[in-house]
């Protein structure tokens, strides 16, 4: 249809899976939700330390997975709960939890295929 003109042919469309692992990061492990366009993997930061961005990666339409824009570091004593010594930790005034922040992620990909922004609740 460089033309302009139908060529009769119809379109069609292929399923996108994602082949191998997504990008490594130092220091934490990886959950793999899926393969197919669009889904995540999610990544977990070792005892005591904490990921400084949104520890996701999607998989996407090129077959790829995106790069993972965080990294694990070492937790401070009030950056996430637990806290250390059985402490109640509280960031800028609210709750923070790696845990909670992590099934937050993963339920709101599963509700919309919109890009994940997600804060510490």
């Amino acid at each position: 249809m460089n033309n302009g003109a139908w060529n009769h042919q119809r379109p069609s469309c292929e399923a996108v899976e994602c082949e191998g692992s997504p990008p490594e990061v130092a220091l934490a492990s990886t959950t793999i939700l899926g393969s197919a366009y669009q889904d995540i993997a999610l990544y977990t930061c070792q005892d005591s330390y904490i990921p400084d961005n949104e520890p996701i990666s999607f998989c996407q339409h090129t077959g790829n997975w995106s790069s993972s824009y965080f990294t694990c570091t070492t937790r401070s004593p009030c950056n996430s709960n637990p806290c250390v010594n059985g402490g109640t930790c509280t960031v800028n005034g609210s709750r923070s939890h790696v845990h909670v922040l992590q099934a937050t992620l993963v339920q709101r990909v599963m509700k919309s295929s919109a890009r994940v922004t997600a804060t510490p609740v």
